[in-house]
């Protein structure tokens, strides 16, 4: 059975921002939190 979400009074630009900030906790989750940094430099 598939949710039914209603979204009564809400403006375009705060669904926008809501699922912006969705998609960039998804994503904090997915990447490492550091990027690997490598001290070594060829010469």
């Amino acid at each position: 059975m598939a949710k039914q979400i209603y979204l009564n009074g809400m403006t375009a630009d705060r669904l926008s921002e809501m699922i912006r900030e969705s998609l960039q906790d998804e994503l904090q989750q997915i990447r490492p939190s550091h990027p690997k940094t490598d001290t070594r430099h060829l010469t």
